[in-house]
């Protein structure tokens, strides 16, 4: 499968600006809470901003991670921008609303375990709720899958519209820490394998 050279650096600029957002999510979500926190003072309209900002952002950076990942597999700049404008906007809305869905069904579990203990949660839980919702952890994870996710797309794109595909294509993990043991076993099998299950290629795992 696809591969960028830059992939790092890509990733870690990725996670830097869904991390300041996150980071506004975070606060907003904390003052809205409030001390003892009552999940019920947190409107619909806040989860609903949520993943209408994330999806702007998301739209944003996965359009030049595709477009720098079928640029770099020969795909002509211009028809690769423009190609990837539908496609990076349809992943950014699915992957904002799955992201904000998941959120808030993160604080929902949270208050029922709230509601079942005898005092008020303390502000120390309170934070590790919320960095749970909105911490670096949960972005690091969406940075590196999203990116993959646009890789695999800008590299499948480009191979299309050039010399088309084959079933010698590899789905090629980075053997590292970050791989996921769903992707892992993939490293290196063919399109007739990895495609049976996975017809999009990576990434193989939920939003």
């Amino acid at each position: 499968m696809a591969a960028l050279r830059n992939r790092d650096q890509i990733e870690g600029q990725f996670g830097r600006r869904l991390g300041r957002l996150s980071a506004r999510h975070r606060a907003e979500l904390e003052g809205l809470l409030g001390d003892p926190p009552n999940p019920a003072s947190v409107p619909a309209d806040f989860w609903a901003r949520v993943e209408r900002e994330t999806e702007e952002e998301l739209a944003i950076l996965l359009l030049l991670v595709l477009v720098a990942a079928a640029d770099e597999h020969g795909m002509d700049h211009d028809a690769a921008s423009v190609a990837a404008l539908g496609i990076a906007g349809d992943r950014a809305a699915t992957v904002a609303a799955s992201y904000a869905r998941t959120g808030r069904d993160m604080l929902a579990t949270a208050a029922q375990r709230w509601l079942q203990q005898a005092e008020p949660p303390r502000l120390p839980d309170l934070r590790a709720t919320t960095l749970s919702i909105f911490g670096p952890d949960r972005i690091a994870g969406l940075a590196v899958t999203e990116t993959t996710a646009m890789v695999s797309a800008g590299g499948e794109l480009a191979v299309r519209q050039t010399v088309g595909l084959a079933v010698s294509d590899l789905w090629i993990t980075e053997d590292d820490g970050k791989v996921c043991p769903i992707c892992r076993p993939l490293d290196h099998a063919t399109r007739p394998v990895w495609s049976a299950k996975f017809p999009d290629g990576p990434p193989a795992h939920p939003i």
